[in-house]
Parts: C-alpha cells; structure tokens; sequence
C-alpha cells in the first residue's frame, strides 16, 4: 500500500503516484513524457508541418532529464529549422514569381496603350 502524502497548498492527504491534488488541483509532480515511437513520428510530422509551433515541444522535451527526451527534443530543433528554411525559400520564391507575372501582365497593358 503506497504511504499518503500531503499536498503543499491545502494540506489534504494525497497518494504518491497523483500528478495534481485531487481537493485543491495543486500540480504535486510532472507528468512523465510520452517516448513512445508513434508520438515521436506525430511530434516529427507536427515540427514538419507547423514549423515555428516545433519549438514548443522541442523545449518541454529538452528540458526533461532523460536523454532520449532530450534527442527528442534536438531532432525536433532540428525538423523545425530546416521546415522553417524550406518554407521560407518556397514562400520568397512563390512571391518573387507572382511578382514577375504581374509585372509582365503591367507591361502589356502599358504597350498595348490602356
């Protein structure tokens, strides 16, 4: 049987493996990482589509002591920066080539007398 453990705010009995006070809703510990191969591909997939929002999980799992949270973490940095390189370099030359056609499209019309 686990020993009772007392929440720090409002000093109700609590058990040990309780992530938050079930009287108060005080945090009492973190709650463990998912590690888990299939959340590591949904994190991947997440830095890769959204890249600025990949930082978010990539600093909670950074600042975890494990150190597979924490290569979690660096290849989330690292999917993150590179999707966040590859979009840019797509978004300027997307822009750079609508500009070119309206540019075209302006010369026309200025030959052409209108």
């Amino acid at each position: 049987m686990d020993v009772l453990q007392l929440c720090p705010k409002c000093h109700s009995p609590t058990n040990p493996t309780y992530f938050f006070c079930p009287t108060c809703g005080t945090k009492l510990k973190e709650k463990p990482l998912n590690l888990s191969f299939v959340y590591q591909i949904y994190l991947y997939a997440f830095a890769l589509i959204l890249p600025p929002l990949g930082l978010w999980p990539a600093v909670k799992y950074l600042r975890s002591p494990d150190t597979t949270a924490r290569k979690i973490g660096l290849v989330l940095i690292a999917l993150t920066v590179v999707s966040t390189v590859v979009t840019t370099w797509y978004a300027v030359k997307i822009a750079n080539q609508v500009s070119a056609d309206i540019t075209k499209q302006l010369n026309q019309y200025n030959n052409m007398g209108l």
